[in-house]
């Protein structure tokens, strides 16, 4: 697709998807331009209730604080910016950011994604922001966003390895889920008025694709009502969502779009029984999403198979950083930390 058509598809989708704020499309489009974000960087949703689907609710993925600022400038208007907002973008650093929005509530959203960062430093942003730990087991939010009205709301997503059968703790999504392979679930959060956190919603994240027929009959709006709310053709269904009040949320990347770390080969791979590791180190700045990054090198990791627990996760990944900051990218990797063992040496 030409330059000039690929613009116009996104000027289309912009303006199909942001509801209220359709008038401010063309804020928005440059806005991305200008920042170099295009048509796979965002993410679609669908909120299903009642059997009714409804659109107008969407997200720029791996973004910067500056570009973020903008869009939330655009989508306020002339209103003073929230408190909150500076407190989440102060603790940003170089772990990537999403905003977006909910025209029909005419909410913005502004998320910090610490997906590939270290417990430690997951840590250390709930406890500047004085965020809660959600459980007993001293679960730490892999995301942290906030919902932007009047007021502010802070909003905890707490990813989980899909150990055997699905158990997210909801019977309906548990059943959608049964047969297919996935990458894992999500449990999420809204912060009371107290301080406490309640849950707000629980997802599954499917490692491959979910069929639209089987979305449909579990959330009871048609496949044709689900396409017809997104602002462009679907391509890989990220996650799927329901409420403890029965609505659904699915969110579909467009076809367009395209995994920056899939695009790579694994500097190593790594086995533990059933599961496999594939460890990725590349220039500091050449992908927006990683686990940790040195002076010079960005370092990530994809799961190739099974679904190995977090912690065993870290641990290698945490010997991969001490390796990556003493010998760089040409670090001797052969000699990992137990039950890892080098599959491709």
């Amino acid at each position: 697709m030409s330059d000039a058509l690929h613009a116009s598809a996104l000027a289309d989708v912009l303006r199909a998807n942001l509801g209220p704020w359709r008038a401010s499309s063309n804020q928005v489009l440059a806005a991305m331009d200008e920042h170099g974000h295009g048509l796979a960087d965002l993410e679609c949703s669908v909120r299903v209730r009642r059997r009714t689907a409804r659109g107008e609710r969407g997200m720029v993925e791996n973004v910067r604080a500056p570009f973020a600022q903008r869009i939330l400038s655009i989508l306020r208007g002339g209103a003073s910016e929230r408190p909150e907002v500076g407190a989440l973008l102060g603790v940003a650093g170089d772990d990537p950011l999403i905003v977006g929005w909910d025209g029909a509530k005419r909410i913005r959203k502004l998320y910090l994604n610490l997906s590939d960062a270290s417990r430690e430093r997951r840590q250390r942003v709930l406890g500047a922001l004085e965020l809660p730990v959600l459980s007993a087991s001293e679960e730490l939010a892999h995301v942290v966003g906030l919902n932007l009205t009047e007021g502010a709301r802070w909003k905890l997503y707490v990813q989980r390895a899909a150990d055997g059968e699905p158990q997210t703790g909801d019977a309906a999504l548990d059943a959608l889920a049964a047969g297919q392979e996935l990458a894992g679930v999500v449990i999420a959060y809204d912060r009371s008025p107290a301080g406490k956190a309640r849950v707000r919603a629980r997802f599954l994240a499917p490692r491959g694709d979910l069929p639209w027929a089987s979305i449909a009959e579990a959330s009871g709006a048609s496949e044709d009502a689900l396409r017809a709310a997104l602002p462009y053709a679907p391509g890989l269904v990220r996650s799927v969502g329901r409420t403890p009040g029965g609505d659904w949320t699915i969110y579909v990347k467009p076809r367009a779009a395209r995994d920056h770390l899939a695009a790579l080969e694994p500097l190593a791979c790594f086995r533990a029984g059933a599961h496999e590791v594939g460890v990725f180190v590349t220039g500091r700045d050449e992908v927006p999403r990683a686990y940790a990054r040195t002076d010079a090198h960005a370092i990530g990791y994809r799961i190739r198979s099974g679904s190995p627990a977090r912690a065993q996760v870290e641990a290698l990944m945490r010997w991969v950083l001490e390796m990556v900051r003493r010998d760089g990218s040409k670090c001797d990797l052969r000699a990992p930390p137990a039950p890892w063992e080098r599959t491709d040496a």
